[in-house]
């Protein structure tokens, strides 16, 4: 289960590419006395030169949870792409530091 915790004093997130509201859909909202963050529509009638509040039917109807967590898999994939390059790198440098100080060993042996 999870907390819905919304306060007026947090302002909202602004992931317009995610195109979601809410962490199940824009009905997380009637459960609290706030009203839809403007983030969340899709679409809205500016009259006046004013735009009308967010509701409902205007606001994207899918949730947010989903497609983070989406986000994040594709994040991950990347990131730990990088930490395996990383970790060759450093395989490759204590590779070349063994061979090089055994180098170095062998130069003194000699003399």
């Amino acid at each position: 289960m999870y907390c819905l915790c919304l306060t007026s004093n947090i302002k909202q997130p602004n992931l317009p590419q995610l195109t979601c509201c809410g962490i199940n859909g824009p009905k997380d909202w009637a459960t609290n006395s706030l009203p839809i963050p403007d983030s969340c529509c899709a679409a809205r009638e500016i009259t006046a030169g004013t735009a009308a509040a967010c509701t409902p039917e205007t606001a994207h109807p899918d949730g947010c949870l989903n497609k983070l967590v989406g986000l994040f898999q594709d994040i991950a994939v990347v990131l730990g792409g990088v930490g395996l390059g990383i970790a060759f790198i450093q395989l490759l440098g204590v590779i070349f530091a063994c061979c090089l100080a055994r180098s170095i060993r062998s130069q003194y042996e000699t003399v």
